[in-house]
This record gives structure tokens, sequence and C-alpha cells, in this order.
């Protein structure tokens, strides 16, 4: 009979209130050491430093143990973006350079030594990756289907997506495409500080494309504060970048963010429905069903607690009380009263010739409430006086 696949949500509540369901297992340690040298071959100044080559193609000397040895902020005070005032926060963060293979956390290659495989990792030092070059996989750009009125007016059409932030030879490559024989608005700008581009952030470019035979940025009319990729009035459409005064000639390049992840699944409710695979036929599942039930039984079974004591309501006697009929005669009259108290003798009256006779009700049992016989039926004794 082929595998029978039995749907038992009630087996699924059984299990997890059993405590049948095994705990996660735990997050692997961290496992990723510093390398403590570069490879061979990686370039040298003449004084043994290492020699870095940027997005720009513009190279640069960094210290013989940069990024190796341990977790630290290599980058801090380095060229070409950590060695300003207003460097971006990620110059602080802590990394170093992997083997990817001796590595149980995420890696990334370096750009910094074409023609050499060294990758660094934020999480081997516990820190999360903010190296610009993370969104080179994830921003796309677009353009607007017609010119705008001024740079100001490709802004806004962009909303908060921004005017086009180029961060790499990759990202550049799709902004060329998308823009294609159009002149575009991109996000840097010098308006701030004449020839100091930033970003829309304030942070500084991590890329640049410039026209170079037309030695851009060149301020031809003046200062140009904006930068377009593409230059209409000059025929060139190969993607490079010119500065630009504001006006309505050229088309909005916006940023295209994918949408942020979904959020985790939350995990299953306790009584969520288990499948479970059956190779003996229905039989298999009533023996399935029946262990199962046998081992919650066992685990849950416990002795029933007893009833809280309950107060006990019963009238309680002060000292041995009963209850009497006082008959008494005196000589101003006679008079009854009822009263209550301990049970006395018979008493004589000293009244004179009058008398005085006390008749007793039966006692009552502490505990129960009864009352007592005076005389025990079966022996015939007295049981009180």
């Amino acid at each position: 009979m082929p595998l029978l696949y039995v749907t038992l949500s009630l087996l699924s509540l059984v299990a997890s209130a059993s405590g049948l369901s095994p705990p996660p297992p735990p997050a692997s340690p961290l496992n990723c050491p510093c390398l403590t040298s570069h490879p061979a071959g990686v370039p040298r100044d003449g004084i043994g430093q290492l020699i870095i080559t940027d997005s720009d193609g513009l190279t640069h000397t960094y210290p013989l143990d940069y990024g190796l040895n341990e977790c630290a902020a290599h980058d801090s005070t380095e060229p070409p973006y950590c060695d300003v005032a207003d460097a971006p926060a990620w110059c602080e963060d802590l990394w170093c350079y992997v083997d990817p293979n001796n590595c149980n956390v995420a890696s990334s290659s370096s750009s910094y030594v074409p023609g050499h495989d060294m990758f660094y990792s934020y999480a081997a030092c516990s820190s999360i990756n903010r190296f610009p070059t993370v969104a080179e996989s994830q921003r796309d750009y677009r353009v607007s289907t017609t010119t705008v009125s001024s740079r100001g007016a490709g802004e806004s059409s962009c909303g908060a997506d921004g005017l086009a932030r180029i961060d790499s030879a990759v990202e550049q490559a799709r902004a060329a495409t998308a823009c294609g024989s159009r002149m575009c608005w991109i996000g840097i700008t010098d308006n701030a500080i004449r020839g100091r581009w930033i970003n829309a952030d304030g942070s500084l470019p991590l890329y640049t494309n410039w026209n170079e035979q037309y030695r851009q940025p060149g301020g031809d009319y003046g200062h140009e504060p904006y930068a377009i990729i593409n230059a209409g009035d000059i025929h060139v459409y190969d993607g490079s970048w010119f500065d630009a005064t504001d006006g309505s000639f050229a088309y909005a390049l916006c940023n295209v963010y994918p949408p942020p992840p979904s959020p985790p699944s939350p995990p299953p409710p306790s009584g969520s429905t288990v499948i479970i695979a059956v190779g003996a036929g229905a039989g298999g599942v009533v023996v399935l069903l029946l262990v199962l039930l046998a081992i919650v039984l066992s685990r849950k079974a416990k002795p029933a607690a007893p009833p809280p004591a309950q107060p006990n309501m019963m009238p309680q006697p002060q000292s041995q009380i009963e209850m009497g009929a006082v008959g008494a005669s005196s000589s101003s009259g006679a008079m009854n009263a009822a009263v209550i108290g301990v049970a006395q003798p018979a008493v004589a009256s000293t009244s004179g010739s009058s008398s005085s006779n006390l008749a007793f009700a039966p006692r009552f049992d502490v505990n129960t409430g009864q009352p007592i016989p005076k005389f025990d039926p079966e022996t015939g004794k007295q049981n009180w006086a």
C-alpha cells in the first residue's frame, strides 16, 4: 500500500502539550578568523605599503597591516573616503580580510586589489556591512517620461527614491542604459561649496564618471552646480558626466529600490497541522494514535488534588451550652423566663415555702450538633446528670 499522508491536527496539539517537540538547535559559534598576511603578489610601494585602487581607478597607499590580524576600523582616516571631516559612518565599522573557505559568516569580494581574490567580512567582527557597494546588487534606475522643468522638479518627480546615486561601475552601467540617448539629471551637486561634489545625503561620492575629453567638471558657463549624464549640445551619449546649470533640458534619472523583504514567518502555533507519513495503512494510523495518546496520558497524569478544607459551619457552644427553661415563683408573682446557660443540678429555693423546679433540655454534641440522650438506649447508663 503506498504511503498514506494523514493530517493530524489533534496529534499536533497533543504532542505540543506533552513537550514532544525537540528544542531548536543552538546557533553555530562564530568561526571566521582574520587573515594575518595579504596574498602573494599584492602590489606594494617602495617602503612596503599596500597599494589599493579605488572605484575611480585612483591608487592610494595603505598601512602594511591594512585589513589584517584583528577586527578594527581599518578604513578610519584612510583616503579617499575616510580622510575627511564628514566621513561616512561605515569608516568606523569593524572588519578584516578573511578566507571565505574558512569562514562561517558572510564575506564580500574586495575590489581594492584588482587581479587578486581578497575577501573582507564585517560579520566576522559582529558588525553590519554598510559599505555602499552592497547596493550594487539592489539599486536600479528609471527615467521620467518627459523632460522636467528644472533639477528641483526632477527631485520632486523622483519622490522619496531621489535622483540617481551612482556608487560603482556596475551602477554606472545600469544608469547609462536607463538614460539611453537622453540627458539625465543625477544626484550629486557642488551647490554648497564649489568644487566639492557631494551626494544628496551629504556624503562624498564613491564613484564618478566625469567626461575627461571635455575636462569635466569644467565650469564652462560659470558655476555649474549640478550634474547630468550625456551632453546633447555636443552630441555625447556615452553615459559620461557633465556639470550643468539649471534648466528644462534634461530628464530625471531616479533611483529604484526593491521592496523591503517580507518579515520572517512566525513560528507555527502549538496546534498547527502536521503531516505524518504512515507506511502501514489505516491500521498504522490507529496504532500511532494510541501510542501517542498513551505517552501523553503517562506524562500528564497527576493525582487529583484534594478539595480545599471547608470551614465548620456548625454552631460551637460556649463550654457545654444547653437550652433550658426556668420556671420561678416569687412573692411578687409568677414569672417564666427562657434562658441559655450551663446545666446545673436542681436547686431548692430559699425563698421560704415557695419552690423552684428546673427542667433541662438535652445536651448537644459539640462536633455534630446532634442532641445527646440523657440515657444510653442500649446500656441504660446515664450519659449526663
